[in-house]
């Protein structure tokens, strides 16, 4: 699959490096919403996804599964929010979505898979968590 990053959370700024597929950095208090996601890449490259919604913006902030100090940075995130991140989409191999967190959303699909083309889709934020 290739370089598929690293994830950190260090002094309550989230960190995606992937230097090939690009970087972000974030406050964790400015993410809304973490879900996992999944879509039809896999197995030539990253089909597996933790994505952090701005609660700034109706924008969202991806880093691979595959992310190297992943599951440190899991239970540095769980200690943060005192509660577990449960990932249930790791076998999946189609578009789908899971909230996370916040609790009151946990289980809802974050995403709606909108037609981009003839063999692509596009994942939107549902409109009714954008209110």
């Amino acid at each position: 699959m290739g370089d598929s990053g690293t994830i950190t959370l260090e002094n309550g700024i989230l960190t995606y490096t992937n230097e090939p597929n690009g970087s972000w950095s974030t406050p964790l208090d400015e993410i809304g919403i973490i879900a996992e996601a999944t879509n039809e890449n896999g197995p030539f490259g990253d089909d597996y996804f933790l994505i952090f919604v701005s609660n700034k913006s109706p924008s969202w902030f991806e880093a691979s599964f595959y992310a190297s100090n992943r599951e440190e940075f899991l239970k540095t995130l769980s200690s943060h929010f005192g509660t577990l991140f449960e990932l249930k989409l790791t076998t999946s191999a189609t578009f789908a979505s899971r909230i996370l967190w916040p609790p009151e959303l946990k289980g809802e699909p974050l995403f709606e898979y909108k037609k981009a083309g003839l063999f692509k889709n596009r994942p939107e934020i549902r409109s009714d968590l954008l209110t």
